[in-house]
């Protein structure tokens, strides 16, 4: 029968929901900081407006299922990608090179790519610094 190497479809799937996972795992320490902080208050009074109904509204589900859908975006999405990069390095299983110069590869690309879109093309330049150093660190796990 079938393996899950050959299902893509599937592997990509389970990837993204694992890694929707470990981003919805960073939601205290997010929500912390997010109302720490006074960057903009009309944001909070929007949020505020939108989730209190009364007494019965359950304010705090609705305010966490706000904070929630972009942290698993981010999560869900880095591990996809990933997962979907090596498996394109690593296509049909003839890569003679070692496993340690795909991840050299990979692990810059995608961070570039998650500081740049949030944070801008500075971060995008600093991610691929901090990809190509943070690529020993993870290999050695």
């Amino acid at each position: 029968m079938f393996e899950e190497k050959d299902q893509f479809v599937i592997k990509y799937i389970k990837s993204f929901l694992k890694g929707a996972f470990v981003g919805v795992s960073f939601l205290p320490t997010y929500a912390l900081w997010h109302f720490t902080q006074n960057t903009n208050e009309f944001q909070y009074e929007k949020l505020y407006d939108s989730t209190n109904r009364g007494w019965y509204s359950f304010k705090a589900l609705k305010v966490g299922y706000q904070i929630s859908l972009p942290l698993a975006a981010y999560g869900g999405t880095l591990f996809f990608g990933y997962t979907f990069l090596m498996d394109i390095l690593r296509h049909h299983g003839h890569a003679k090179r070692p496993l340690y110069i795909d991840e050299l590869i990979t692990i810059p690309i995608l961070m570039s790519l998650f500081m740049g879109s949030r944070w801008g093309v500075k971060a995008g330049q600093l991610g691929i610094m901090f990809g190509l150093l943070s690529v020993p660190l993870i290999t050695a796990l």
